[in-house]
């Protein structure tokens, strides 16, 4: 197996997301993860704010949200 040298993630998660609310903008990852930094750097953006980047950047996204 090859050695993974990953070091950091980073997330989609929002404030108000479940659990968002328990999160910082960096944090390791705990449990049986791999030990990583999660960086959050959406974390205090508003739906709105998501949806007007995705349009603003014409970024793909899921079918099941048009």
């Amino acid at each position: 197996m090859e050695k993974n040298n990953l070091k950091a993630t980073i997330m989609g998660t929002r404030r108000d997301d479940p659990h968002g609310k328990f999160l910082d903008k960096i944090s390791v990852t705990d449990g049986n993860y791999p030990s990583l930094l999660r960086i959050n750097p959406i974390l205090e953006w508003t739906h709105c704010q998501v949806w007007i980047f995705i349009r603003e950047f014409n970024l793909p996204f899921c079918d099941l949200y048009k």
